[in-house]
C-alpha cells in the first residue's frame, strides 16, 4: 500500500522524502527506458528499410517492435511512441540545420500534410508545435505553423488509439514512410534552391 502525501511530504506519495524516486519507481522508470529504447532501435531499423525500399522488412521490424509490451510507466505503446518520436526528431533535425532564411523544414511538412490525415498528419503537425515551443522562428513560420497546426497539442500523437495490430502496424509504417518522405523532400527542396 502506497502511504498517503503528508503536509511534510507532499505530492508523489510514492516518492521518497525530497522527491527522491523509491525504489520500486526508479524500477518502472528503467523498465520503460528499456521498452522505449527498444522500440526506437526496432523502428529506427524499419525507417532504414522504408528509405531502401524494402518494405518486408519494414513491416517485420514494426511488428516486433508491436510485440513489446504496453509501457505502463509511460501509458504508451512503445512502438506508437518510437514511430512519433523518429518524426519528431526528423522535424526538429531539419529545423537545426537550417538557415536562418531556409524554410524548406516548414514548406516540406505544408506539402506532406496535403497529404497525409488522421494520427499520420496529428503526429506530424504536432512535431511542428513542438518545433514552434522548442526554437526562435520568425513570426512568418510561427503564423505558418499555426495556420497547419490546427490548434493540435504538442501531445495530440499520444492522444491517438493506433487501433488494433494490424492497423497499428499500418499505421505505424505510413509514420516512417512519412518521415522517410519528408526528409527526402526537404534534401530535393534544399537542392533545388541552391
Amino acid at each position: 500500500m502506497t502511504p498517503a502525501a503528508s503536509a511534510l511530504f507532499p505530492g508523489d506519495p510514492s516518492a521518497g522524502a525530497f522527491g527522491d524516486p523509491t525504489p520500486a519507481r526508479r524500477e518502472l522508470a528503467g523498465a520503460s527506458s528499456a521498452l522505449l529504447g527498444a522500440a526506437h532501435n526496432l523502428l529506427a531499423k524499419a525507417l532504414r528499410a522504408v528509405r531502401e525500399g524494402d518494405e518486408a522488412r519494414a513491416r517485420r521490424l514494426t511488428e516486433r517492435a508491436f510485440a513489446l509490451p504496453h509501457d505502463e510507466h509511460e501509458g504508451v505503446v512503445p512502438a506508437w511512441w518510437a514511430a512519433s518520436m523518429l518524426l519528431h526528431d526528423a522535424v526538429d533535425a531539419e529545423l537545426e540545420s537550417s538557415a536562418e532564411d531556409d524554410d524548406a523544414w516548414l514548406a516540406v511538412a505544408e506539402q506532406l500534410l496535403g497529404t497525409v490525415d488522421g494520427a499520420v498528419a496529428d503526429v506530424l503537425r504536432s512535431a511542428l508545435v513542438v518545433a514552434v515551443e522548442g526554437h526562435e522562428l520568425s513570426v512568418a513560420e510561427v503564423r505558418r505553423v499555426r495556420a497547419v497546426g490546427g490548434g493540435v497539442s504538442p501531445d495530440a500523437w499520444l492522444e491517438q488509439d493506433p487501433g488494433g495490430p494490424l492497423e497499428a502496424v499500418q499505421l505505424v509504417l505510413q509514420v516512417l514512410r512519412t518521415t522517410a518522405a519528408y526528409e527526402a523532400a526537404v534534401g530535393r527542396l534544399r537542392d533545388a534552391r541552391a
